[in-house]
């Protein structure tokens, strides 16, 4: 049906930005933890608080350039597909995401909603931990 896609530039080279996507210490609100193992056939997992996870696997990993893995909510039997890639320029880090395959409407605007929140967290998270770009 849709598929999400959306640039954002964050102020970070391409090695910091890679490795704090794929670290488990990366764990943005409303999130309660993240498992993940960054290699082709490894979980990408989300877990909220009470339990509730979406849970993925690595399809590609090409290290500090990109990513593609599967999305898939608990309960939910609509697999989406997240594409990421990271270029570094002048400015930091451009970080191209395209999620797609969405079925409804409303799981794409929940999930472009959600992108955008993400990477504002994880901004401010990588600040806090390397004390600025």
């Amino acid at each position: 049906m849709s598929t999400f896609e959306k640039t954002y530039q964050v102020p970070f080279d391409a090695a910091t930005t890679y490795a704090h996507w794929i670290s488990n210490e990366t764990v943005i609100a409303p999130a309660a933890s993240m498992n993940i193992d960054p290699r082709v056939g490894g979980v990408y997992q989300l877990v909220m608080p009470g339990g509730f996870s979406m849970n993925g696997t690595f399809a590609e990993v090409d290290p500090g350039k990109a990513l593609k893995y599967s999305w898939l909510w608990d309960g939910d039997d609509a697999e989406s597909v997240v594409s990421v890639t990271f270029t570094e320029n002048a400015d930091g880090t451009a970080v191209h995401i395209v999620h797609g395959e969405f079925t409804t409407q409303e799981a794409f605007d929940n999930h472009a909603t959600g992108w955008d929140s993400y990477v504002n967290g994880f901004v401010e998270h990588v600040e806090a931990r390397t004390g600025g770009s």
